[in-house]
């Protein structure tokens, strides 16, 4: 999430702007990136270890 170029400089200036449509928007990308992270990890889990039954 971290590598994103420009999202957390975009969130930190319109927090500063108090742009909240921006400050949504950004929330938001972050919340699914993390959201599809997880879901991610939970799936190769499944696939990795076939015991988790």
């Amino acid at each position: 999430m971290c590598s994103v170029p420009g999202l957390g400089k975009l969130l930190i200036n319109s927090i500063l702007s108090n742009d909240y449509n921006i400050i949504l928007a950004c929330s938001f990308l972050y919340a699914a990136m993390y959201i599809f992270m997880m879901l991610i990890i939970d799936i190769s889990y499944g696939i990795i270890d076939q015991e988790l039954d």
